[in-house]
C-alpha cells in the first residue's frame, strides 16, 4: 500500500522536530517504520545513530520486523528499536560508573520491591496484621513510584514541609539506601536514574547525543513526565525527532501518562512541524451480535468465519474489561478444541521454579543480591534454618556485607557454629565455581548443566508431588535456560550480537518486568487479553465482549465519575481491528459475585457510533442455515485435501 500525501509528508521531513497527530488505523505505526528505512537508505543516517522508542516489547519487535522487510541485515545493523525502559537499561549498563553502581548489579522486580517496602515498614510500624501490611507497603510503593516518574529526589521531597511528605521522603530515602545496598535499581529507576545522570552529567549526554542522531517515538500520548524529559534531553541540541500520537488513546493516566505532553512540544519546541493523518485504514463493517450463551455464540461466529475464510485462529483476539470475563469464553473454546492463550493470566515468570531460577541467575551475577539470595539459600533443602540465617544475617550487618560476601568471609566460622558456617561457605563456593566456569571457555555446557549442577532438577523431581508435574516444571526450567544461552550465542532476535552470561542475565530480568506473558514462540491460538493489555497490537478480527453499562464503562469508573477514561480505553480496543470488530452484550447475565441476574443496557459507547457503520444482529440462532453451510463446505474441503495427501 502506497503512502498517502499525509505520510509520505511525515516520512520525508527531516529538517527539525516533528510530531505527527493520527487517529487509530491511520498508520502511524507504518510512518516510523518508512521514516526509518528513508533515513538509512535515502538520507545518510547510519542505522546505529537511529533510535525507535515504543512501550511494549511486542510492539517494538513488530515495528523491527517491518523494517528488516525493507532493508538488508548489513544496512539496520546496530538500530536500536525497544521500549523505553530497555533503552534505559542499555544506558545505565554502560554508564553504571558514573552513576556510582558496580557493573553486575540486578533488577529487582515487583516481589523484591516489596520484600524491600516490608522490611522497612515492620522496622517503624512491627505490630501490623497481614492485611495492614501488605496495604501500606503497597501504599508506599506507589508514592515511591510516582515520585520516580516525577522524577523527584528523596531530598526533594523532604523539603516539601508537610507531615505525610516528611514520612514519605523518609522511607523513599531508605528505600533507596537498601536498594543501593543490594546492588539493584528497580524498574522505575531505569528511566529515572538515567535522566538524573543525564541532568547532573554534560559528558555523559553529550556522549549518547552523538549516539542517537534521529529520535523516534511511538505511542507519544502515554509517555509520563520522567519519558519526556528523556525524550527532551536527548534531542534539544539537534532537534531531528519524531513522534507519533493520538490522544484520544491514552489510557495510561493510572501510570503516569500526561497526554498534556503533546501541546507541551509546541512549547519546548517552536518550530515543530505537526502533520495530521485522518484517513483511515482500518475500519470495516460491525457486527454487534445479542446472545445469552456468551462463550457459545462466540465460538460459533469465530468457527463459521474460520472455515468460511480459512484464517489462523491467531488472526482473532477476544478483549474484555476484566480478567474474570474471560471464564465462560475459555470454557467454551476448551470444549469445542479451539486452541487459546490468555494474556494477563499466570505468566511464564510469576511460575515458581523460574522465579527460583532467576534467583539463582541473579546470584551468579550479583554478589550484593540479598533478595536472591534468600529465596534460594535453602532451595533445594541444605538444612539451613531460621536460625542460622538470623546468625548470618547479624554478621553480615555487623560487617557491612553482603549475605553472600558473609558465606565468604574467613571470619565467619569465628562468629557462628562452624556446622552452619561450613554449610554457607559450601554453597559460596559452589557459586564462585559456577560464576568462573560460566566465563570459561565451555560456558554453553555449563549453563545447560547448571539445573542439574545445583541439584534442583531432582529437588523438583521430589517437591512436584507427581512425575507429570515434575517433568512440567523441569521443562520451564530449560526454556529459560534456552533463552539465556541463545543470549549468549547471538541469537536473541537482537542484532547486538552475543552477550556475557551478565549481559544476558540482566536482560532477562527486564523481560520478565517487560512483558511476562511474552514467549519467543508464536503459536497459532485465539488470543483473549483484557483492553489495557491489547494496547498497541493489532488482529485482523477482534471480538469485544460485555458492552454493557456495568461492564465498560464500568460501575465504579460511573459511579466516580471517570468515565472519560473508560470511553478512551474502549476507543483502543475498537482499534485493535484491522478488519472485522464484532461487539458482543448480553441481555441477561449474572453478577459478578454469580447470586443474582441482571439486565444490563448496551454500553453507552455503542450509542454515540455512527448507526450507518453498525449491522445489529438480534438474539436466535447461534447460526444462520448460510452461515453453517458455508461452515460445513469450508470443513469437507478441509478434510478432503487432509484425506488426499494420505
Amino acid at each position: 500500500m502506497k503512502l498517502n500525501a499525509a505520510q509520505l509528508e511525515a516520512v520525508n521531513y527531516i529538517g527539525g522536530p516533528c510530531l505527527v497527530l493520527a487517529g487509530a488505523g491511520s498508520g502511524k505505526t507504518r510512518v516510523i517504520t518508512q521514516k526509518i528505512v528513508h533515513l538509512i537508505s535515502e538520507c545518510s543516517y547510519s542505522a546505529r545513530n537511529i533510535c525507535a522508542v515504543t512501550f511494549t516489547n511486542k510492539a517494538a519487535r513488530e515495528m523491527k520486523e517491518r523494517i528488516s522487510a525493507a532493508l538488508s541485515p548489513d544496512e539496520i545493523k546496530g538500530l536500536r528499536v525497544s521500549t523505553f525502559h530497555s533503552l534505559g537499561l542499555e544506558i545505565i549498563r554502560h554508564e553504571y560508573y558514573s552513576l556510582g553502581i558496580s557493573p553486575n548489579f540486578s533488577l529487582f522486580d515487583e516481589y523484591d520491591s516489596m520484600s524491600v517496602m516490608k522490611e522497612i515498614i515492620e522496622k517503624a510500624q512491627g505490630d501490623l496484621s497481614k492485611d495492614e501490611l501488605k496495604n501500606k507497603c503497597l501504599y508506599w510503593l506507589g508514592a515511591v513510584s510516582r515520585f520516580k516518574n516525577d522524577l523527584r529526589s528523596p531530598e526533594e521531597v523532604l523539603q516539601d514541609r508537610d507531615p505525610e511528605s516528611q514520612i514519605a521522603g523518609l522511607i523513599y530515602s531508605e528505600y533507596q539506601r537498601m536498594m543501593s545496598s543490594c546492588n539493584a535499581i528497580d524498574f522505575d529507576d531505569l528511566i529515572y536514574k538515567t535522566v538524573r545522570l543525564f541532568r547532573s552529567n554534560q559528558d555523559v549526554l553529550t556522549r549518547w547525543r552523538s549516539r542517537i542522531r534521529y529520535l523516534l517515538v511511538d505511542e507519544y500520548q502515554d509517555t509520563n513526565q520522567s519519558q519526556y524529559e528523556l525524550i527532551r534531553l536527548l534531542v534539544s541540541e539537534n532537534q531531528r525527532f519524531t513522534v507519533v500520537g493520538d490522544d484520544d488513546q491514552s489510557i495510561y493516566s493510572w501510570r503516569g501518562a500526561q497526554p498534556e505532553n503533546i501541546p507541551r512540544l509546541r512549547e519546548d519546541f517552536a518550530n515543530l512541524r505537526v502533520i495530521m493523518l485522518e484517513e483511515n485504514y482500518r475500519s470495516c463493517g460491525i457486527e454487534i451480535p445479542k446472545a445469552d450463551q456468551e462463550g457459545k455464540k462466540l465460538v460459533t461466529d469465530l468457527l463459521g468465519h474460520h472455515y468460511r475464510y480459512r484464517t489462523h485462529f491467531h488472526d482473532y483476539a477476544v478483549l474484555y474489561r476484566g480478567n474474570y470475563q474471560s471464564r465462560e469464553i475459555q470454557k467454551a473454546l476448551a470444549e469445542s478444541n479451539i486452541p487459546f492463550r490468555v494474556i494477563g493470566g499466570t505468566s511464564f515468570f510469576a511460575l515458581s521454579e523460574i522465579k527460583d531460577f532467576m534467583c539463582y541467575l541473579r546470584v551468579l551475577v550479583n554478589d550484593d543480591d540479598n533478595r536472591a539470595f534468600l529465596r534460594i539459600i535453602n532451595t533445594p533443602r541444605r538444612e539451613i534454618g531460621a536460625v542460622a540465617l538470623e546468625h548470618i544475617g547479624k554478621f553480615a550487618e555487623s560487617h557491612n556485607l553482603s549475605l553472600m560476601q558473609a558465606c565468604m568471609d574467613s571470619r565467619l566460622r569465628e562468629n557462628i557454629p562452624a556446622r552452619e558456617a561450613g554449610k554457607f561457605s559450601g554453597f559460596a563456593e559452589l557459586v564462585m565455581k559456577l560464576r568462573k566456569d560460566l566465563s570459561g571457555s565451555h560456558a554453553h555446557e555449563v549453563l545447560r548443566a547448571l539445573p542439574d549442577t545445583l541439584g534442583y532438577t531432582e529437588w523438583l523431581r521430589v517437591d512436584s508431588g507427581s512425575e507429570k508435574g515434575a517433568e512440567f516444571r523441569i521443562d520451564n526450567v530449560q526454556t529459560l535456560v534456552d533463552w539465556v544461552e541463545r543470549a549468549m550465542s547471538g541469537g536473541s532476535g537482537g542484532d547486538e550480537g552475543p552477550q556475557t552470561f551478565e549481559e544476558a542475565v540482566t536482560r532477562m530480568a527486564l523481560r520478565e518486568l517487560l512483558d511476562r506473558e511474552e514467549q519467543d514462540f508464536e503459536l497459532d491460538e485465539v488470543q483473549l487479553m483484557t483492553l489495557h493489555s491489547s494496547k498497541g497490537l493489532e488482529f485482523p478480527f477482534v471480538y469485544m465482549i460485555g458492552m454493557e453499562e456495568g461492564l465498560l464503562p464500568h460501575k465504579s469508573a460511573v459511579e466516580t465519575g471517570n468515565v472519560e477514561e473508560e470511553r478512551r480505553l474502549a476507543y483502543v480496543g475498537m482499534t485493535r481491528a484491522r478488519q472485522e470488530l464484532t461487539f458482543m452484550l448480553c441481555q441477561e447475565r449474572k453478577s459478578r459475585d454469580q447470586r443474582d441476574r441482571v439486565c444490563p443496557e448496551p454500553s453507552r459507547f455503542l450509542k454515540e457510533l455512527p448507526p450507518e457503520d453498525l449491522d445489529w444482529k438480534e438474539n436466535g440462532s447461534l447460526m444462520t442455515k448460510q452461515e453453517r453451510s458455508d461452515m460445513l463446505d469450508a470443513f469437507f474441503k478441509d478434510a478432503q485435501a487432509f484425506l488426499d495427501k494420505k
